[in-house]
């Protein structure tokens, strides 16, 4: 998978960065909008600032 697409946020799971619609740092969640549906995944605290940076980048 393509690093400027995608991006890990824990051990188990791996997101399209289009589809984050946003980052709860105070909660450890990334929230995905797939289809008008949401769905909340837990980040990493390893992770968490590297998605921030990415995010703030596009």
């Amino acid at each position: 998978l393509p690093p400027e697409r995608f991006f890990r946020i824990n051990r188990s799971n791996i997101v399209n960065i289009g589809l984050i619609k946003k980052i709860e740092t105070k909660n450890l969640k990334c929230v995905l909008n797939k289809d008008g549906k949401e769905f909340r995944i837990d980040i990493s605290r390893e992770r968490i600032k590297e998605l921030v940076e990415i995010m703030k980048n596009l």
